[in-house]
């Protein structure tokens, strides 16, 4: 995989416009199953998204994110003291269900909340299950007595 990801990211840093067929690698990578099959217009968001992009921003992402990812597990156990919500689709392809609880693992006091029928663009793919569950959060945090959301939430 790493490999893959290296050469496309070559390929891109040499373009000045984002290859054709970096449109159906984006859709194979971003949107989950759930969003393909049932929101065609998400899938043509992400397709449009990325035409539009700049190939070297897009090669610089890939390097950073995924292909010199560092752990930063020790750096996320220094956070203390702060609510912190970490969300995640349950049909991300790139950071999948069990790397994201990881990270919530290593937040002292983080909930964490799974979203069903949602990959990797959460707030593009499900905004009203997003924007529910920050409220809810906004609501525990504001009034922490109010037994609506465990200490630590995990579906």
């Amino acid at each position: 995989m790493i490999i893959q990801l290296s050469v496309l990211s070559d390929i891109l840093l040499r373009n000045k416009t984002t290859p054709r067929f970096m449109q159906h690698v984006a859709q194979k990578v971003f949107p989950g199953d759930t969003t393909e099959t049932t929101k065609p217009n998400i899938v043509a968001f992400v397709r449009n998204m990325v035409a539009q992009e700049d190939p070297k921003s897009i090669a610089w992402a890939m390097k950073g994110l995924l292909i010199r990812r560092t752990d930063q597990h020790q750096l996320l156990r220094t956070i203390r003291g702060v609510p912190v919500l970490v969300m995640a689709g349950e049909e991300d392809r790139q950071f999948h269900i069990h790397v994201v609880k990881s990270i919530v693992d290593a937040i002292d006091g983080s909930l964490f909340k799974g979203l069903t029928k949602t990959a990797h663009l959460a707030p593009v793919e499900a905004p009203e299950a997003v924007n529910e569950e920050i409220e809810k959060f906004i609501e525990h945090v504001q009034n922490p007595k109010n037994q609506d959301l465990p200490r630590r939430l995990v579906r």
